[in-house]
């Protein structure tokens, strides 16, 4: 009996001592929080570098401008929600993170499709000049701190994630260059998209040189 109540009396003392933990945000929050943070660090930083584009509010009201920022959007969205579903044990969709790759794909297909097909006016905006050197520096800033925050998981396949990650990464920058230079289809697909591949192969080549060592 005074074993019992002895156990009891112990139980109580040492549930009295711990501390209540606040649950973890979901893959979902905190792929939104994070992404808008990065968006709007690395817009604060392009805006103090540059004004806006000269014709940015009559690009808004065109329907393919809306459609490749929406694009953007989504792309960043998806390729930061596997990255941090990949290190969350439990969280990991093999069927659903295919798609992940998506977005991204109907981007350059959408603006591979402009800049072939549709013969698009003169533009009269502002070109930002070395605009492919700041998006593969601001992709820089952003990589060391969001890897940091997926190293407190568990990588399920490191490779795998930091491949999207460093495209994640380059497609934050690349993606707000629309409002700062030009949003005509081959000036992106040639200055702004080809340093998300140039820094997303880099990222993949010294990752695998790494883990060979």
């Amino acid at each position: 009996m005074n074993k019992t109540i002895n156990s009891k009396r112990l139980i109580k003392e040492l549930s009295s001592e711990l501390t209540e933990k606040k649950p973890l945000f979901s893959v979902k929050m905190r792929t939104l929080i994070f992404t808008t943070l990065y968006l709007l660090i690395i817009g604060v930083i392009f805006r103090f570098l540059h004004p806006f584009q000269q014709n940015l509010i009559q690009d808004f009201s065109r329907v393919d401008f809306l459609i490749e920022c929406a694009l953007f959007l989504a792309s960043i969205y998806s390729l930061s929600y596997f990255c941090f579903s990949s290190v969350i044990p439990g969280s990991f969709n093999y069927k659903l993170n295919k798609l992940a790759f998506l977005p991204f794909l109907l981007l350059f297909l959408f603006l591979l499709t402009k800049a072939l097909f549709i013969q698009e006016p003169i533009s009269q905006s502002n070109f930002t000049f070395f605009c492919e050197v700041e998006i593969i520096i601001a992709a820089l800033l952003i990589l060391p701190h969001f890897y940091y925050i997926l190293k407190k998981g568990f990588f399920i396949n490191k490779v795998s994630t930091i491949f999207y990650l460093s495209l994640a990464c380059a497609t934050i920058p690349s993606g707000l260059m629309h409002l700062f230079c030009s949003s005509q289809a081959k000036h992106v697909l040639i200055f702004h998209f080809s340093p998300i591949f140039v820094f997303s192969i880099l990222c993949l080549f010294f990752t695998k040189k790494t883990f060979q060592k």
